[in-house]
Parts: C-alpha cells; structure tokens; sequence
C-alpha cells in the first residue's frame, strides 16, 4: 500500500473518531435545573450595581432592580467613581441609593466598588451583583436567592441573553454568547457570571475579602472563593435575564477577546479545551464538505454535529432568524480566533481604564 494511501486512512479515522466526540457532546442533554427546598424566610439581600457611563436602556436596567417582587427584604445600591459619572442621574431617576467609593481602594474597578459596598454594608446575609447593561425581570432576585435554602449552595448565578439590537455583529454577539449557556449547564464547567450573581456573605469575610479586594475579576474570584471553601455553585436557568447590544465590529472584538482573555485567567486548560473542541468542529466541517463531493450522502453525515449544534442555538434563541444559521456554521473559526488573540494578550481595557493580565 502507498503512502498517500496509508496517510489518506489513517485522515478517515481522525475525522470519524472526531465525529464521534463531537456528536458525544452535541447529543449531551443538559443538567436538569436543581430543585431546592421551599422556603419561607428568605435571606436579606443587598443587591449592589457597580455603574460607569450610560448603557443602553440604562434607565429600564436600573427601575427593574427597583421593582423586583420579593419574599424578603432587600435594597440595591448603586456605586460608581465620582458624582461627575453620566450614570447618576439615572441612578436618581430610578430612585436607587448610590455611593463613590475612596479612590484608594484596591482592585479593579468593578471589584473594588462590590468590596466598598461590603464594607459599608455588613449586615446582609447575601450579597448580590447586578451589571447595569442587564435587564431582571420582576420575579430575578426571589429565583437567584431561592436557591440559599440549600446550605451547600455558595453562589447562584444565571447567564443572560444577548439580544440585538444593533446590525450583524450584534447578532454575531448573540450567538458567541450561547457558549457561556453551555458551560452553565454542567457543574463541571459551571462558574459564577459576575453580571448576575449572589453569593454569602461568608465569603467575603476575613481573608476572603481581602483576596476579593486584590483580585481582577469579580466572578473568577467568587468562583475560587466558594470552591476553596467547598461550596457549590446553583446555575438559575429560568431567570430570564438579557442583556441590549448594538455592537460593531471594532467593540464586539475587543469585547469577545477580553471575555476570552478573563477566562483563559481564570481557567488556564481551557485555551486547551477550547483549541481541541473548535479545531476539530472546524476540521469535521471542512471535512464534510471535501467528503460529501467523493461520497455523497455517506460524505454528508459529517455535517450531523453541525445541524444539532444549530438547533439547540435556534431553541435558545427563539428566533427563526436565518441569519443565525449562516453565522454559527462560522462560529467556531471566531472562537478559536478569540483563543488564540486572548493568549497573547497582557491587558485589557474595560470602560476606559487597562488593567495588567498577571498569569
């Protein structure tokens, strides 16, 4: 037997065993939601919004925070750098308590205006992230705390839909965003999404604030901190959370390479997982393309992974868009685009400021 032919095999075998994992994973059903024990006394939240400059739809984000329908008792305050930020007098529109932290507090940005709210407020018995670009509907904050009568539970989280409202990057944006949905869905790759997240104010006492403080990310450092003390994470999928984007270009590539770049911070195998997953989607799918011209309909199956991958995306979106179709057969060369950037990347910049990424 030649060569070329041995060689040509031994590429059959790869692409079939790689059609196997692939099909594996799509075929995966997802972890049912975790039911947790009723309740009647509900922990006392501090909802905390850390704002800079104007969102979209900042005036609704802010009112629903105000108006949520909760058993217990809570309060959301607001936190932003000075009094000068565009952000106030939406804050005061929708009738929220701000505060401007010193200046001299440590850590980022966002971390360093959740640990300033701590500090202030000590007496909640769960404390709670809410980004300002979000949208909670009525019943959020009763859904994200239920799970607290679990006392295994450390944090609880949900992930938010993208919702264009923009041109094709904003759909693209959609789209890319699906992945974090994935990941929630198994308690293997399951971590705390710092735009919508509660944890217990155990955490972020004594030392654990203090590693919060010096900390980058406010979700990474959530995620170490319940997993150091042995507590799980609660994934609320039926939160219903979302979140406007009108993105170009230019902004839906800085903003998928700094998500790609914090979590390759926070999680170092997975530029590996992540190199294997989409380079051998994109390897299935150029194949099935090359092979369906030799081998017609046996050729074609290869195209399975896909066709499964773009249900479950049309399912969760909800939309019979077909540019969604068109944008996830591409979905995966943009991923493992952002994977390779994020590795080389040493900063990122986030709502104007550059923050140094320390391995």
């Amino acid at each position: 037997m030649q060569p070329l032919a041995y060689a040509y095999y031994a590429y059959l075998a790869l692409v079939i065993l790689s059609f196997l994992g692939l099909m594996a994973i799509s075929l995966r059903r997802p972890g049912r939601a975790t039911i947790y024990p009723n309740t009647s006394a509900y922990p006392s939240c501090l909802v905390i919004v850390p704002c800079k400059g104007v969102d979209i739809g900042l005036g609704e984000n802010l009112a629903s925070l105000s108006s949520q329908e909760y058993p217990g008792k809570y309060s959301v305050i607001a936190v932003v750098d000075s009094e000068d930020d565009p952000a106030v007098p939406y804050i005061k529109a929708a009738r929220l308590g701000y505060a401007v932290p010193d200046p001299s507090e440590e850590g980022s940005g966002k971390v360093r205006a959740i640990a300033f709210a701590v500090r202030r407020n000590p007496d909640a018995d769960v404390y709670v992230v809410a980004d300002s670009d979000v949208r909670f509907p009525k019943d959020w904050l009763q859904k994200l705390a239920s799970p607290f009568s679990d006392g295994k539970v450390g944090v609880s989280t949900a992930y938010p839909l993208f919702k264009p409202v923009g041109g094709f990057w904003s759909k693209v944006k959609m789209v890319w965003g699906l992945a974090g949905n994935g990941l929630m869905e198994s308690e293997l790759t399951r971590f705390s999404w710092g735009g919508s997240m509660a944890f217990r104010a155990s955490l972020l006492q004594g030392s654990g604030l203090e590693a919060f403080s010096k900390s980058l990310s406010d979700d990474i450092a959530i995620t170490r901190l319940a997993k150091s003390n042995g507590m799980s994470i609660a994934y609320v999928p039926d939160a219903h959370i979302s979140v406007d984007t009108d993105d170009d270009f230019a902004r839906f590539s800085e903003w998928a390479n700094r998500q790609t770049a914090l979590t390759l911070l926070g999680y170092r195998k997975n530029f590996t997982y992540g190199m294997l997953f989409y380079g051998a989607s994109i390897f299935v799918f150029l194949s099935a393309i090359a092979l369906t011209s030799i081998y017609g309909a046996w050729g074609a199956i290869l195209f399975l992974p896909t066709v499964v991958g773009m249900a479950k995306t049309y399912r969760r979106i909800g939309s019979p868009d077909p540019m969604i179709g068109i944008i996830y057969v591409f979905i995966n060369f943009i991923y493992l685009a952002n994977l390779v950037r994020a590795r080389r990347m040493k900063s990122i910049t986030w709502r104007g400021r550059r923050y140094a990424l320390e391995q």
